[in-house]
């Protein structure tokens, strides 16, 4: 894995610019291919799927709860 990241400059990831979606772009979906996942057949990464949660308790209401992870691996 240690030639994976051979030719990135690590200093931008100092840069006000480098977000969120620059990290896994540049950093967390390369880590995943080289770990044999991808978008179809076995190892899939699934983006952003609706995953809806049993309800939560809040007060005396009851409320479902929706979340969106980044990734999901199978």
């Amino acid at each position: 894995m240690s030639e994976l990241f051979k030719n990135f400059d690590f200093a931008i990831l100092e840069h006000n610019d480098f977000e969120e979606s620059s990290v896994r772009e540049e950093i967390i979906t390369p880590i995943l291919k080289y770990l044999g996942y991808k978008a179809y057949g076995n190892n899939k990464i699934i983006r952003e799927k609706a995953l809806q949660h049993p309800l939560v308790q809040t007060g005396s209401q009851q409320r479902k709860i929706t979340s969106y992870p980044d990734y999901l691996l199978q």
